[in-house]
């Protein structure tokens, strides 16, 4: 069994499997389950702290687009200055990347060049759980419009 197959299954029997700063697993879930799974975690450790590791810098990869593509937005179609702006595309992708369950340090990653907001993202491991810089005011729409969070800007059809 590949170590992506063993975190896919993991996951699939309500697992959350975390690579630690130490080089250790943190394992979450319910009881027998982790008993189950931990001797397969065991026997398969380095893969799958490699396998998790892979994950969190692609993970990283694409938070980092979300969050330049949202801060460029923000500055440039809807004016704001960029400090500004990049707060807002902070608040927007830290709350993708809680949505998608995404590690801490690929958030910490993805943010790496911007210390003022680094500095605010917690430096522990496992999934993006809290909202660090706060909830988002704006949303990116498809096509690039920034619009107001809770704004509502088209119609609706009622159906009978």
């Amino acid at each position: 069994m590949t170590p992506e197959a063993i975190l896919r299954e993991a996951v699939g029997h309500g697992l959350r499997l975390t690579r630690t700063a130490t080089g250790t697993i943190k394992v979450a879930g319910d009881h027998e389950a982790v008993d189950r799974w931990l001797p397969i975690i065991r026997e398969h450790k380095l893969e799958i702290l490699e396998a998790l590791a892979s994950q969190e810098e692609a993970d990283a990869l694409d938070l980092r687009e979300h969050f330049e593509e949202r801060a460029g937005i923000l500055e440039f179609d809807a004016g704001m200055p960029r400090p500004e702006a990049e707060l807002e595309a902070a608040r927007i992708t830290a709350t993708l990347a809680r949505n998608r369950g995404y590690a801490w340090a690929s958030l910490r990653a993805a943010l790496a060049d911007y210390s003022a907001l680094l500095s605010q993202l917690p430096d522990k491991p496992g999934p993006v759980d809290a909202l660090p810089f706060g909830v988002a005011k704006l949303v990116v729409l498809r096509g690039g419009r920034a619009v107001r969070q809770g704004a509502f800007t088209g119609t609706y059809e009622v159906k009978a």
